[in-house]
């Protein structure tokens, strides 16, 4: 593991947007994320016969959690690398996966029922219909408090937003990058990636990148990680064959980006994902967590498109934008 060496400010990048120790009220709003994500978390590992672990895990949170009132933490991606170490020493270290394995099957049903209609649109308007499914699968986050309402009422659904001119601008940006070398880190499981972050690598590839989609090493929650995107691509495969011709000419290929959290510390990255930065024009980060809370201050030698449904009504109110609006912004060198 190692800092990325395409990060130009290593000496105050920060994988953060508060410091806990200072800021009391964004201390007390993620105290209470934590505490109802426990309890979310345990709900899970007791459904599936885990009353024991539920029980583990619980009290090692419950530490953890006081921990933040005794100002023990600077950033909430600490807080998400200790609750995962209490998953695995709860025994459960992967608490969604049957989840993200029926949301992912639901996703492929979905991409096959319509594949056709993926080779009819070109250019623009399928880069665009990419970032919409990208955008619309982005609000399956089992970490936050209002996507667990959601999923708890059975309304955290995907439905496709309607077509969206001010995307057509993005294209634009994101088709005149230099070097048409581009790195898309993935974020939840089920349609955020099988729709989402498929279809988006498929219409850069058909604009002449190369594409390189990072994933988490290990489980974090319901995000995607790199065993399942390979499983999940040769699904595709076999119903898709301009996929199937991309990655297997390795036009479009997958790496672990040596993670195990929601989020990414670019101080703390594999050696696949460092090198695939240092070739690339453009890095894609996608999802809250990546694009927003622990990237934002990053600066790259490279431009950097940030996508994300924001989830999260205090860091709605820090990027400016409604809770489930789009955050979307280019970054240039």
């Amino acid at each position: 593991m190692k800092t990325l060496s395409s990060l130009k400010n290593p000496e105050n990048y920060r994988p953060g947007l508060w410091d806990l120790r200072r800021d009391k009220k964004a201390a007390l709003h993620w105290k209470s994320v934590f505490a109802k994500n426990t309890d979310f978390i345990c709900s899970m590992m007791k459904k599936n016969g885990k009353e024991t672990h539920a029980r583990d895990f619980k009290s090692q949170m419950a530490g953890i959690i006081k921990g933040i009132d005794n100002c023990a933490y600077e950033t909430v991606h600490e807080i998400t690398i200790l609750r995962q170490d209490a998953l695995e020493g709860s025994g459960v270290c992967d608490p969604f996966h049957k989840i993200k394995t029926l949301e992912s099957e639901s996703a492929l049903s979905w991409l096959r029922a319509n594949n056709w209609s993926h080779d009819i649109e070109k250019g623009r308007a399928f880069f665009s219909f990419a970032v919409r499914c990208l955008l619309d699968g982005n609000r399956f986050d089992l970490g936050s408090a209002e996507t667990i309402a959601l999923w708890e009422r059975g309304e955290l659904k995907f439905t496709l937003s309607e077509d969206r001119k001010d995307l057509e601008n993005l294209y634009e940006a994101v088709l005149h990058v230099g070097d048409k070398s581009c790195v898309l880190l993935a974020d939840n499981a089920g349609y955020d990636f099988t729709a989402g972050v498929i279809l988006l690598s498929k219409a850069l590839a058909r604009e002449g990148f190369s594409v390189t989609v990072g994933a988490n090493s290990k489980p974090a929650l319901n995000d995607v990680i790199y065993e399942e995107c390979l499983e999940i691509s040769s699904k595709v495969s076999f119903f898709d064959d301009e996929w199937s011709e991309f990655t297997s000419s390795g036009k479009i290929n997958f790496i672990p980006t040596g993670c195990r959290t929601p989020g990414i510390d670019l101080r703390n990255i594999s050696e696949e994902l460092d090198l695939a930065v240092s070739g690339a024009g453009i890095v894609i980060f996608t999802g809250q967590g990546r694009a927003v809370e622990t990237t934002l201050n990053a600066t790259l030698s490279c431009p950097v498109l940030r996508i994300a449904k924001i989830k999260d009504p205090m860091v709605a109110g820090l990027m400016g934008v409604d809770i489930f609006g789009d955050f979307i912004i280019v970054q240039k060198t």
